[in-house]
């Protein structure tokens, strides 16, 4: 769902369909017969490098739900992975990315988990695991493939491709109110992207103006930061039945929202050969994300994977990916 935005054709190596299209994958989940087979879906056309990269996903949102089920974790599936559930009983044919969500006490939950919760290839990515990768919610990566974002290919941090766990958080109905929390939100984001920088990587106004107070945030250190950023965006936890992504910007959270009572009232939809929670009015979730999100995207609109934003290599592990494309 995430949509980044900057450099990547750098990261780019050449591709050929046909590459290692035969070697095993990193996976445990079992496929099903022709699963991995180029297809034409709802008149988009799937390589076979697409269905590898789809297969890495659906190993790790089975390998996710199964912990979530082991420690019982409330989760669900989100935005355009519920869609594809509704729609396709699997994914969209023209997407290449996994969401779930959870509310903030089970996201809690799911940061306190013992340390072998998931093993290698498995990495269950936060701010905690990974303090100089700095996001607000998590992202479990398989460390034996590639999936790099555009501007996220810091030295030392986890780019196996992943599936998105975002945490849902109280949304306000006053809008002054969201304003004040958004900016301050932004600021001490910013302070913590750029905490373990120490040169201006972009010429952009937030990003002088962080370099200008990394002193201050150095006195102020970087776990006090993150708990204030997590007081700003728990704000209204306990003030709103409308839960909604903080973690992002304020139209991404004014979009995707949905009613707390969602998170209770659950039940199974198929998913290509798994099953995955969904909120029992998924129809209203949904409705207010997509309008009509029975209808079809026009065909133009279709196909528009993260390659361009996303650098996808299912077949190499991520640190062997960087240091081939550098000497290279």
């Amino acid at each position: 769902m995430e949509k980044a935005h900057g450099r990547v054709a750098e990261l780019v190596l050449p591709q050929c369909e046909n590459r290692l299209m035969h070697k095993k994958l990193p996976i445990l989940i079992d496929l099903p017969d022709g699963f991995l087979d180029p297809e034409v879906k709802c008149g988009y056309e799937i390589s076979s490098r697409q269905k590898r990269i789809l297969a890495v996903e659906l190993d790790l949102l089975k390998t996710f739900l199964d912990a979530c089920r082991k420690y019982n974790i409330r989760v669900q599936a989100f935005a355009g992975t519920l869609l594809g559930a509704v729609r396709h009983k699997g994914f969209i044919p023209w997407d290449d990315d996994i969401d779930v969500c959870m509310d903030r006490a089970n996201f809690d939950k799911l940061l306190a988990l013992p340390a072998d919760a998931f093993q290698a290839p498995y990495f269950l990515q936060t701010s905690y695991s990974e303090p100089k990768c700095f996001f607000s919610y998590a992202r479990l990566r398989n460390s034996s493939t590639t999936a790099i974002i555009a501007g996220q290919d810091a030295a030392g941090c986890n780019n196996g491709i992943y599936i998105d766990i975002f945490v849902l958080d109280g949304l306000s109905a006053n809008r002054a109110f969201r304003k004040i929390q958004f900016t301050v939100k932004y600021v001490l984001e910013r302070l913590l992207e750029d905490f373990w920088v120490d040169e201006i990587r972009e010429k952009r106004f937030a990003t002088v103006v962080s370099f200008l107070l990394k002193p201050f945030s150095r006195i102020v250190g970087y776990d006090t930061l993150r708990r204030l950023h997590k007081l700003v965006i728990t704000w209204f936890d306990d003030k709103s039945e409308r839960l909604a992504m903080i973690s992002h910007i304020e139209s991404f959270a004014e979009k995707y929202q949905i009613p707390r009572a969602a998170l209770d009232d659950v039940i199974e939809l198929p998913f290509e050969n798994i099953t995955v929670p969904a909120p029992r009015n998924y129809h209203e979730v949904l409705t207010r994300i997509y309008g009509n999100y029975m209808e079809y995207p026009p065909l133009s609109e279709r196909g528009k994977w993260h390659e361009g934003v996303v650098t996808f290599d299912p077949d190499m592990a991520y640190d062997e990916f960087i240091s081939t494309h550098r000497r290279k």
